[in-house]
């Protein structure tokens, strides 16, 4: 009798703790979120295991910044998780088709009702005796109150944060070296390749004079820094009226507080140290704070830009 009451406590023990909940404690993938070239599927991965998730009609270009978006899970295959024979590669679910090896071991895929919460931030990137700065656009993913199942065992998260996928990624460069370029508009333009440096509002002279000029940022007084995806002419920079209807403005940051210096000094030669021979113009961007939307960043000091004129 005895024997029998062991038993049956113990049985109750194993089907108490085979009740489908959750069967480690967290779900562990770093780094960040990868996506497949031609899919909607945005992944991770982590030695023999996979998480995924699929939105075939997402474009994460398209998402207004800083707006948080939700989608509600009506779909089995919109998050799963995976385990492999052996390390688990994109081609499993990237490639049209699906590689022999690795196999799948097991999978979980999710219960409808959660949500995927997602988001597109903008992520700013400075380096010290770094001209460029880096804009990073991420997209952050959230999923809450998913149940992902293998039909046996469930894995339960009330909030699981998958990480961020960067969609794209412009680099400013405030090392110009062209000289400026006098806009019919009075404003006056430093452009180089795909780039535009544009203050607007100035009493810089084009007259050389030695000297150290100092120019203060305000909101009368301000600059500009556009970022194309395509090279255009001084002339339609100064306008930023295109001719081709396929340039864009991919970026546009301005400051109102700093200061620019436009330093000129004299070149001669040792031989005959009276005799000017050219000028040379240094133009220098001061403690500049660039602003778009609610990001912003600080450039401390940076030479725009150094011309050289002969006489």
């Amino acid at each position: 009798m005895k024997k029998l009451a062991l038993l049956l406590f113990i049985g109750s023990i194993l089907t108490g703790c085979d009740d489908g909940d959750l069967i480690f404690d967290e779900l562990n993938f770093s780094g960040n979120v990868q996506k497949c070239t031609d899919k909607g599927i945005y992944y991770k991965l982590n030695n023999n295991e996979m998480l995924f998730l699929y939105l075939s009609n997402l474009n994460t270009e398209n998402l207004v910044l800083n707006q948080e978006y939700s989608h509600t899970i009506s779909n089995s295959n919109e998050i799963v998780y995976r385990l492999y024979s052996d390390k688990a590669i994109a081609g499993s679910i990237c490639n049209v088709i699906t590689p022999a090896f690795p196999q799948v071991v097991d999978e979980f895929n999710v219960n409808n009702g959660g949500a995927i919460k997602y988001k597109r931030i903008r992520k700013i990137e400075q380096k010290a005796d770094d001209s460029r700065v880096t804009i990073n656009y991420v997209v952050s993913f959230n999923f809450e109150n998913i149940i992902l199942t293998n039909g046996e065992k469930e894995l339960k998260y009330e909030n699981y944060n998958f990480g961020e996928y960067t969609n794209s990624t412009s680099t400013l460069d405030f090392n110009l070296s062209n000289g400026p370029t006098y806009c019919t508009n009075s404003n006056i333009l430093f452009a180089k390749g795909e780039q535009g440096f544009k203050i607007i509002g100035s009493d810089i002279q084009s007259e050389i004079e030695v000297g150290t000029q100092t120019i203060n940022l305000n909101t009368d007084t301000f600059v500009k820094f556009y970022l194309l995806n395509q090279v255009v002419d001084a002339n339609e920079f100064c306008d930023l009226n295109f001719t081709d209807s396929t340039v864009k403005i991919k970026e546009e940051w301005t400051a109102n507080q700093g200061v620019i210096e436009v330093i000129t000094t004299a070149n001669s030669t040792i031989e005959n140290p009276e005799v000017i021979i050219g000028y040379s113009t240094t133009y220098v961007l001061k403690n500049a704070i660039f602003t778009n939307g609610t990001d912003s960043f600080t450039i401390n000091e940076q030479v725009l830009s150094i011309v050289t004129t002969n006489t």
